[in-house]
């Protein structure tokens, strides 16, 4: 049609499209847009609560085991083990461990960012 110069045809057509059915699109807009986001307060919930509870658990059950692996590090069963493989397995599920519990505390910019580090590198080590 070469109604514009530049070669934007297409464009001039949709704008002109939505400049003569405005009214059918608005009605295709929700009445309650813009959404108001609510904030909940679920740190006081159940499942929150057992979640770090579980999380602080294991954490000390894994701290406690690094504590053994580091003290029996020279008998021979550990030797054959291999502690540095231990060191490895148990810091990935400490990291993992750290990222889950971060996930039952109030959200900071920094935890959001942090967290999902956490869960890569523990699993890295960990798998």
């Amino acid at each position: 049609q070469k109604l514009d110069p530049h070669g934007f045809d297409a464009r001039n057509a949709v704008c002109q499209w939505a400049a003569d059915n405005l009214d059918m699109l608005e009605s295709f807009i929700p009445e309650t847009y813009p959404r108001v986001v609510e904030e909940q307060k679920t740190s006081d919930e159940p499942i929150f609560i057992t979640a770090a509870v579980s999380a602080n658990v294991v954490m000390v059950l894994l701290l406690v085991s690094l504590f053994f692996t580091y003290r029996k590090r020279n008998t021979k069963a550990m030797y054959y083990v291999q502690p540095s493989f231990l060191y490895f397995l148990e810091i990935g599920l400490l990291l993992v461990t750290t990222a889950a519990w971060q996930m039952t505390v109030p959200s900071e910019a920094g935890a959001c960012i942090v967290r999902p580090w956490l869960e890569s590198i523990g699993y890295y080590f960990a798998l």
